[in-house]
């Protein structure tokens, strides 16, 4: 495991250029909350497998340019479990028009139809074998100075969306509808929005 670079506010200008050379870029934000409107974005954490792991410690008066360019460029596919939610989180708080995403939690839904359960937990379980340990997704990320524990939940939650997403492009090719149907791009705000009071209510399961 390369160590994670942690930075403040938005990336540095290197890590940002090396990103971009990235085709797929594995991410995850850690929130106050689960509502877009009223909770703080803490952390956005991205990574590119054999690339650097980086956590960003968000700064919404400040904003992160860097941040924004490279989520909004449609040419790299950004990997997410429960994207909609990232995504709003994302756009009201950094004014970020998230661009070229695969949702795991989406795929699962169109491949696993034999369950009704989709959190990354239980994808992890049945893909791998492996028990997810998600007890730091509720602690303080508001905290100046990430904890150790909280870096390696970081690491973790890449690697299982990484893994999660190789596992559906196999089986995705198996059942004749290619890993690009799954890639998709925002518009306007209604993909995310529409459809957010209506996921949270009936499927709570992150």
């Amino acid at each position: 495991m390369k160590k994670p670079l942690v930075f403040q506010a938005d990336l540095s200008a290197d890590v940002h250029t090396e990103l971009r050379k990235y085709p797929e870029l594995a991410l995850d934000c850690e929130m106050m909350g689960l509502n877009p409107w009223r909770d703080r974005l803490c952390v956005v954490q991205i990574a590119a497998e054999g690339g650097p792991l980086a956590l960003v410690q968000i700064d919404e008066q400040k904003g992160a340019p860097l941040l924004k360019d490279l989520l909004e460029d449609r040419t790299i596919t950004k990997i997410f479990h429960f994207a909609r939610l990232d995504g709003l989180f994302l756009l009201l708080r950094l004014g970020i028009n998230l661009q070229g995403v695969y949702c795991t939690k989406l795929a699962s839904r169109l491949g696993r139809t034999y369950t009704d359960r989709h959190g990354l937990k239980e994808l992890v379980r049945e893909f791998t074998g492996n028990t997810m340990d998600k007890s730091f997704q509720t602690s303080d990320w508001g905290r100046a100075q990430l904890s150790d524990d909280q870096i390696q939940y970081a690491w973790s939650i890449y690697s299982s969306c990484g893994d999660a997403s190789t596992r559906f492009s196999s089986e995705s090719s198996d059942e004749n509808w290619p890993r690009s149907s799954l890639i998709f791009c925002q518009r306007d705000e209604s993909w995310i929005g529409s459809a957010l009071t209506t996921s949270l209510s009936t499927d709570g399961e992150l």
